[in-house]
């Protein structure tokens, strides 16, 4: 197999490969295991410890060594770690998300090896290689651009935040060119009070950090979070230098091997902020959101009294906050916290995490929250998948997401792994609208 397919831009799953090959065939045949037996392999697990009938083949182990799939669903991502003998999914190349469903609001998915690779199920082209590049170099997309005052940009800010809560992703795509633009030029150009046009910077590549990490591209919302934090520096704004924490604390989440710098970060962030007077909403919603971050960090290590901890904490904060707001576009209150409780359940016990989502009530947060409000329902979806028979309740929560975030499984790649799942698993008879959901959605296996 070649380093890379050069007709798709696929690279090849080495880390999956190594490990396949170290094990023997169980044949006795003295050679190494085969990617069918792999799938047999699996499919005996999947059946042993969670009595679910799977029928992966030769096929789909291919796909993932090929690198048209890069992550499997998380029954499919144990039964890998337990048969080739890691501990870790990144041990075996692959990336995505082990759950989405316990994201905080603004994140998105594991990364592997390439961080500068998107995700094999993340749609394609979702900015022009040139406006990408840009926003790396920190330079103009339109070097004639008009330039901008600080309220400007605050104001496109507003709108790509408004559009990205409003899971209008395309229209938070069309803004990205004005906001970089705005950003860039007013950089090399400064006037009026620098602390607020620091601040509007800060702001606006925070807006691009959360539609990367939303979107797959982890690379980008690293180098887009870490930018704004310079900007928050320059701003000498503790509160907004706090939600660049929380971004930052996303991206280096999602990369390989960065999992505790991102624990370390968050821990570091939170240390500081509780040392100071939390009184304002806007710093209550801020220091909310990188405690109930910290709950997901300490959850995806199996620390749940940790992360029961961080949950109360961020508890006594949404109380203090007296509701469900959207300061600094963080959608943090009461009802968020119970959304992410119910998606740090679904990885530890799916049931409980149904029984407590489909009694939470989300029409108490703002109206223009649709993405907090869509998350629910993508982590009924991945409890039911967890669940014997749970398929087709799994798939009713997939297209009631779909119904109101219809954007959001073409571009949201947990999502379409979710689908995918799914779909190597299909039984038509009971998940009639799959096909067609799939379809919509472009996802394929």
């Amino acid at each position: 197999m070649s380093d890379r397919d050069e007709e798709s831009g696929r690279v090849p799953n080495q880390r999956l490969i190594q490990a396949r090959r170290r094990l023997s065939s169980p044949s006795g045949s003295g050679q190494e295991m085969s990617p069918q037996e792999l799938a047999e392999a699996i499919n005996a697990y999947v059946w042993e410890h969670h009595k679910r009938q799977a029928n992966l083949d030769r096929s789909y182990i291919n796909k993932l060594e090929n690198g048209t799939h890069r992550w499997p669903n998380p029954q499919y991502g144990e039964a890998f770690r337990h048969i080739l003998g890691v501990p870790t999914d990144a041990a075996l190349g692959f990336y995505g998300r082990r759950n989405r469903s316990a994201k905080p609001s603004g994140q998105a998915a594991h990364q592997e090896t390439d961080a500068t690779t998107p995700p094999a199920n993340a749609p394609a082209h979702l900015l022009s290689e040139r406006v990408r590049c840009s926003i790396v170099a920190g330079e103009p997309i339109d070097a004639n651009a008009p330039k901008t005052d600080h309220l400007q940009l605050r104001a496109l800010v507003t709108q790509m935040n408004g559009a990205y809560q409003g899971a209008d992703y395309e229209r938070a795509l069309a803004l990205v060119p004005a906001v970089m633009n705005a950003v860039a030029i007013r950089a090399t150009s400064p006037s009026g009070d620098p602390r607020s046009a620091s601040a509007a910077a800060a702001l606006a590549h925070l807006a691009l950090s959360k539609l990367m990490l939303k979107l797959g591209d982890i690379h980008l919302a690293w180098i887009t979070a870490d930018r704004a934090r310079a900007h928050a520096r320059a701003a000498e704004d503790p509160t907004l230098e706090t939600a660049t924490h929380f971004s930052i604390g996303c991206a280096l989440y999602e990369l390989p091997d960065r999992q505790d710098e991102a624990r370390h970060l968050v821990e570091r962030g939170l240390a500081t902020a509780r040392s100071g007077t939390i009184n304002d909403p806007a710093r209550i919603s801020v220091v909310g959101a990188l405690t109930l971050l910290a709950a997901v960090l300490a959850s995806r290590r199996h620390d749940l009294p940790q992360a029961e901890q961080h949950l109360q904490a961020a508890r006594v904060l949404a109380d203090q906050l007296g509701g469900d707001r959207n300061e600094l576009w963080t959608g943090f209150g009461p009802t968020n916290v119970l959304i992410h409780q119910v998606g740090i359940t679904t990885e530890t016990d799916p049931q409980r995490a149904i029984d407590l989502g489909e009694r939470l009530d989300t029409s108490r947060m703002p109206v223009s929250l649709v993405s907090r409000r869509t998350q629910v329902h993508l982590d009924l979806a991945t409890a039911f998948s967890q669940r014997p028979e749970g398929d087709p309740s799994a798939l009713l929560h997939l297209l009631q997401a779909e119904v109101m975030a219809p954007q959001l499984l073409r571009v949201h790649p947990p999502a379409r792994s979710l689908i995918m799942g799914l779909l190597t698993r299909e039984r038509r008879t009971s998940t009639p609208g799959l096909r067609a959901l799939a379809a919509r959605a472009k996802v394929e296996v």
